[in-house]
């Protein structure tokens, strides 16, 4: 059975696609996130795929935490960008937020290919592609990049479909499950699209 280094970002996301890719390939898990912010958050979703690995008997490995290295490479493309309907810069904010997430997927990937190569696996893949809320073209795009650079084959699947089976799979074990992506920007644009949600439910509450 041939051996994958698998990008986890957090152990909800994580569920379905161990089930489905241990049907083929012997996983390492990876935990290479240095996008996440605070550190508390950090440890609360490290410590969350641990606990979900050792129950599949997945090892783990944990790459340094270096969010200067990460703002350093996607400083260029870094700002707020809430995606709010009936919003006039919404489709504006949506193309500035897939080039930070690019940048920051690019950086991600290429982490878990040097690795992977360093230590003798030939297969990638990642598990952001569950996620409803990520860019799974670009995802997509950026990992075979990362893959080919270094001469490994890149192993994409998109996992949106069965991303409901995950959070019910994550709230039966218990998991922490995060409430935005993970970076400092992506914490600030949750809370205005939750605000957003919250004003919009009211205004039609009180026009009912």
């Amino acid at each position: 059975m041939d051996e994958l280094l698998l990008h986890t970002c957090c152990g909800p996301c994580a569920t379905v696609p161990l089930l489905e890719l241990t049907r083929d390939y012997r996983i390492t898990a990876w935990f290479g996130n240095s996008n996440i912010q605070p550190q508390t958050e950090y440890q609360q979703r490290l410590s969350a795929l641990k606990s979900l690995a050792e129950g599949s008997q997945v090892p783990v490995l944990e790459d340094c935490y270096a969010p200067d290295d990460w703002l350093q490479e996607v400083r260029f493309a870094g700002g707020v960008f809430a995606l709010i309907d009936g919003d006039e810069k919404y489709d504006e904010n949506r193309i500035a937020r897939q080039r930070r997430c690019r940048a920051c997927y690019r950086f991600r990937f290429k982490m878990l290919a040097q690795t992977a190569k360093a230590i003798g696996l030939e297969h990638i893949s990642t598990t952001l592609s569950i996620s409803p809320y990520q860019f799974p073209e670009i995802i997509a795009m950026e990992l075979e990049q990362a893959a080919s650079i270094n001469g490994l084959q890149a192993v994409y699947i998109d996992f949106r479909p069965q991303f409901r089976q995950s959070q019910r799979l994550a709230q039966e074990l218990g998991l922490y499950r995060q409430n935005y992506c993970g970076c400092g920007y992506s914490r600030q644009e949750a809370e205005l699209e939750r605000q957003a949600r919250r004003a919009a439910r009211k205004a039609q509450r009180e026009n009912s």
